[in-house]
Order: structure tokens, then sequence, then C-alpha cells
């Protein structure tokens, strides 16, 4: 009783500290969750979502899920059964299965708790640098809706606000809006044909978990985007093989969060535009195009991905009206136009983006 008094003593400081306070409501997961809002720089900003209680949510999903979990455990030969310790394992495991399922598996719900069960560790994150005045990089932590990330790197134009009758009659006019200005395109579009499928694994490493950002920075590389290079990883856009370990065998990657990273990649190049209609979206799409996808809408961009060839006219594809892109991705790796079975973009609900480079 005197370490929970004692605990709740510290809490209660440290909000005061960090002038944290919270807003709580009921995930759509039927979880309950709350939004930590904190101060920073005398103007308040809202964290990531996250669960209330995070050991309980989480025994609650772990008790829910039993089933597919231990599936999941099985088929990758995970050595031990999920918890708090090991939860990433079955995190990259369930993504690889959802993006190979074009977004629509039964793992669906499992990788929505995973988006939120994070959010604490980011959040904690944001929290100890704002204490201790550590602003560097914190435009690349922050949810990317918020007041300060746009004040710092920008958030994009709402498309929402837009009668989307005028962006289609610009698309349908041929009025281009890519946002993507490379000095080779032709060369980077080659790039992404060539390698949607089958990844160039000699030059670079592969992500099997998630190697969205890693390949579109491949691509943009290709098209002649010269790298930023630091020392430290959470500067700059950088790829490097490092030194030469095992001699004839393989050599040491090394990337920036900004190259690897499908969030960081979004903020690093920047944001033309955003929208939560798919229509309004795809009438924005041109050869070229680099495209993002937060699929909660909770700020943390989550996959992003390179456009070979557009379609000017909007037509219904399987009761949705969009105008057709083909998209180069890796995980799940393909090339392949927005109306067929194997592309997904169509089945995201929340938030799209045109990345600027």
């Amino acid at each position: 009783m005197k370490k929970k008094f004692m605990l709740i003593i510290f809490l209660i400081i440290f909000s005061i500290g960090t002038n944290l306070s919270y807003a709580y409501e009921e995930s759509n997961l039927n979880y309950k969750t709350m939004v930590p809002r904190i101060n920073i720089k005398d103007k308040k900003e809202n964290l990531y979502v996250q669960f209330s209680d995070q050991n309980h949510e989480f025994e609650k999903f772990v008790r829910k899920n039993y089933v597919l979990l231990d599936k999941m455990q099985k088929k990758y030969n995970i050595s031990d059964k999920i918890s708090i310790n090991n939860w990433e394992e079955y995190e990259n495991v369930i993504k690889k299965e959802y993006n190979e399922n074009n977004l629509s598996s039964e793992n669906k719900e499992m990788i929505d708790f995973f988006d939120i069960f994070e959010n604490k560790y980011k959040n904690d994150e944001i929290i100890n640098k704002v204490k201790y005045k550590d602003f560097e990089g914190l435009e690349f932590l922050l949810p990317s809706n918020s007041d300060y990330v746009e004040n710092e790197i920008g958030k994009g134009y709402d498309l929402d606000n837009t009668d989307i009758s005028i962006i289609k009659r610009q698309k349908e006019l041929g009025i281009s809006f890519r946002a993507t200005k490379l000095p080779n395109m032709n060369s980077a579009i080659s790039y992404a044909i060539k390698y949607a499928k089958n990844p160039n694994t000699k030059k670079y490493h592969y992500f099997r978990s998630g190697d969205c950002a890693n390949f579109v920075s491949q691509i943009l590389e290709a098209g002649g985007v010269k790298q930023t290079v630091y020392k430290e990883r959470h500067k700059g856009w950088w790829h490097t093989t490092g030194n030469w370990h095992i001699p004839f065998v393989g050599s040491e990657h090394q990337h920036s969060q900004a190259w690897s990273m499908a969030d960081t990649f979004v903020r690093y190049m920047g944001i033309s535009s955003t929208t939560t209609n798919h229509e309004t979206f795809s009438a924005r799409i041109n050869k070229g195009t680099i495209i993002a996808a937060d699929f909660s809408n909770d700020g943390d961009w989550d996959h992003v991905a390179f456009v070979v060839a557009a379609d000017n006219y909007s037509k219904n594809y399987s009761g949705k009206k969009y105008y057709d892109y083909k998209v180069a991705q890796h995980t799940s790796n393909y090339l392949a136009w927005t109306s067929s079975s194997e592309n997904g973009w169509e089945n995201i609900k929340g938030r799209f983006a045109i990345v600027r480079q």
C-alpha cells in the first residue's frame, strides 16, 4: 500500500514537472485509451493516443488473440510466448502477414492494437526530451498533425477542405501536381519497376519485416538524389555499406532513420498534401509520385511507396471510384495497379499523403 501511494505521488509530481494532462477516451477496439497533452514552449500539444493502463490492456489483448499468437510463434519459430519484453518480435511478424495479405487479413485488429501499444514508448521519449528542454529532432517525434510539427517542417495542404470537383477537373486536363522532382525521373521509374518484386540485395540491405522506406530511398538515389550524410542515425538521409568484416561474404549496412523508417522518411522529405478521401488522393497522383499512408490517422506515417504510372480518368473499381495508379513497393513486394487484387491502397481507412522530395 505504501509503495502504491508513493507511486501515485511520483506520478503527480512528474506530471506537474512536465505540464502533462490527459484526455480519456474509448478506442474503437474496446480498449481504454487516453491522449496525453504536454506543454512545449508555452503551448499545449497532443501526444499519441496510448492505453490508459498499458499492462492491463496488453493482458486483455493476449487473452483475446492467444490462438493467432500461438500460430505466429510456431510459424516463425519465436522462442517465447508473447510478453511485454518480446512484443516487438510478434509485431514484426504480424505486420509481415498483414502486408502480404494486402491490408485485409485477420490480423488487422492486432495491427491496430500494436499501433496504439507502441505509442507509449514514443510518448515517453517525447516527454523525457521536453522535460530536459532538448528540442533537437522533436519535429520527427511528435504526431505529424501537431502544431509544433507544422511550424517546424509543415504538415502539407489538407485536401479534405478542397472542392474535389476542381481537383478532378485539373487531373483530367492533365495538369500535373507531382511533388517529386528528380534529376532523372526515368532512371528512378526503371529502378522501381526492376526491383519492386525482387529486392536489390547486392547493393542494399533488405528489411524483411518492413522495407518500404528503404526501397523508396533506393528509388530516389537511382533517380539522382544525393545522400545527406551524418555520423548520427537521427540526422540526414543516407545509407552506407560500412566496413568489410568478413572477406568475400558481406558488409555491415548502416542507415539513417530517414532512409529506412517510413514516418521519418515522410517528415524528412516533406508533405505536399494529405487527405482521408482515396478518390481525392488518387486525383493528385501522377507518374513519379511518392505516396504515404497513416493507417489509423494517428499522426504516425506507417507506409510509403512509389508510383510508376497513373490514369487520368476516374472509373469505378469494385464499387469504389478513383483514378487508377500503378504502385512499386516493398512489404509486401509488388508492382501492381491499385485496381488489381494484389494492390490494397484503396482499402486503407486512415490518411493519405503526397510526399515532396
